[in-house]
């Protein structure tokens, strides 16, 4: 809803459930902030950095699916592309419904980017979580990173380098750097096993 998209930040969501199960508790959803904005890893990840520091997830008032109807509240992630891409993108795409040929974007290099960001994210804001031992979202931020990626294997998606024209995406590259300076539960060091003793036997001296 526009109350959602204004007051909470949340751009669209994401639901994950099971075929055959009509049960809600198996009902998973993501929040996802679209962005073109270049500093997305300053401003709208502070705001998700600040939500799991309360120990909150985002909180989606006015959600109407064919799963809920109502509020929820769910980990959030940030999708993004920079404006020059953006333009570059709507420009294909008006391209491509000249020829009729949309399903071009099935494989579309910026899918690969934001596939990424996805991915990466959960992957960082659970180990965040962790470290301020929220559990809450450090569960649920990694069971949607599972459920992404069990999605696109789906669809045969790898992952592989992202194509230059995007790895420098301002977005992007913003984002892969701040999730890069948030803290992480430490592991604790692992201690070599100490070297086995050598004994040196030296055999007795014939008489």
């Amino acid at each position: 809803s526009r109350f959602d998209d204004v007051k909470n930040g949340v751009d669209a969501v994401v639901e994950f459930q099971p075929q055959g199960a009509e049960d809600v508790a198996a009902h998973m959803a993501v929040a996802i902030d679209v962005t073109f904005n270049a500093n997305a890893g300053g401003e709208k990840l502070s705001r998700i950095v600040a939500q799991i520091d309360s120990g909150e997830l985002a909180r989606v008032k006015y959600l109407n699916s064919p799963s809920v109807h109502g509020s929820i509240e769910a980990p959030e992630i940030i999708l993004g592309v920079d404006r020059n891409h953006v333009k570059q993108l709507a420009e294909e795409w008006a391209e491509s419904m000249d020829v009729h040929a949309s399903g071009s974007f099935d494989q579309h290099p910026a899918r690969m980017m934001i596939a990424v960001q996805a991915l990466e994210q959960c992957k960082a804001l659970s180990a965040y979580a962790a470290y301020k031992g929220n559990t809450r979202a450090e569960q649920q931020y990694a069971r949607v990173g599972e459920l992404f990626a069990a999605s696109l294997a789906r669809t045969g998606w790898k992952r592989k380098n992202i194509d230059p024209l995007y790895e420098t995406d301002e977005v992007h590259h913003g984002l892969m750097r701040a999730l890069a300076r948030l803290p992480k539960k430490e592991q604790p060091p692992t201690e070599a096993a100490p070297a086995p003793r050598r004994r040196i036997i030296v055999p007795p001296k014939k008489p």
